[in-house]
């Protein structure tokens, strides 16, 4: 990739230069690693590759990456927060009835809840209008990318708490059906649940923080 300054930038004086993909700038303080940085997320240093300018750019530092999230994930702010998608959905079906040309998008403008929706109807085997309060609670992704948009900002907490809800209410499905006799409760089987929701996350972390040696460890009980 080259990047290119083609005018004077605070200390900084205009130069172009070729540089490998993985690129690891060092320097003692004041030498002008966070100037070069700034210029190019700014597009004072152009930088391009065969002549093309490469997009899109994302300057990560350690508090975008690691943001404080203060909130309290509960269950029941995870419940409310699908019991509102449902609602909004519930009106949409609502019209449907009336009018069956009616699209979800014209109750529902935000795409990304548009997305999740679609997501539950493809997991359940269902079609929209088919869906029920059941089936958003059951089949819900695990991360749903209504709060944040930016794959460098991780709330672990709210994660981890989605996640293990949905763990343990599926073993509570699997009790009620086996041991109590309710066979009208469905529930994953271990395969099922790895393959729609994937691995325990705090167990994915700690291969991170193992293969980084770092000395931390998530436990859950």
């Amino acid at each position: 990739m080259q990047l290119t300054l083609e005018s004077k930038y605070k200390s900084l004086n205009p130069f172009s230069i070729e540089l490998p993909n993985l690129t690891i700038l060092t320097g003692v303080n004041g030498a002008g690693k966070t100037q070069i940085l700034t210029a190019i997320i700014e597009r004072q240093i152009k930088l391009t590759e065969n002549g093309v300018e490469l997009n899109p750019k994302k300057y990560v530092t350690h508090s975008t990456l690691a943001p404080n999230e203060s909130a309290i994930v509960t269950r029941l702010s995870i419940s409310e927060g699908i019991e509102n998608l449902w609602n909004n959905f519930n009106t949409y079906l609502s019209r449907y009835k009336n009018n069956p040309s009616r699209k979800l998008n014209q109750d529902i403008q935000d795409s990304r809840k548009v997305k999740v929706i679609e997501k539950i109807a493809i997991e359940s085997g269902k079609t929209l209008t088919e869906l029920t309060n059941e089936d958003f609670h059951y089949f819900y992704p695990i991360e749903d990318g209504l709060s944040h948009n930016d794959i460098f900002y991780q709330n672990f907490s709210n994660l981890f708490k989605k996640y293990n809800d949905k763990f343990v209410n599926n073993k509570f499905l699997k009790f009620m059906n086996e041991i109590e006799g309710h066979k009208e409760l469905n529930f994953f089987s271990n395969d099922e649940f790895l393959e729609l929701f994937g691995e325990q996350p705090w167990d994915f972390v700690n291969k991170i923080l193992l293969e980084a040696k770092l000395d931390y460890y998530i436990t859950h009980l």
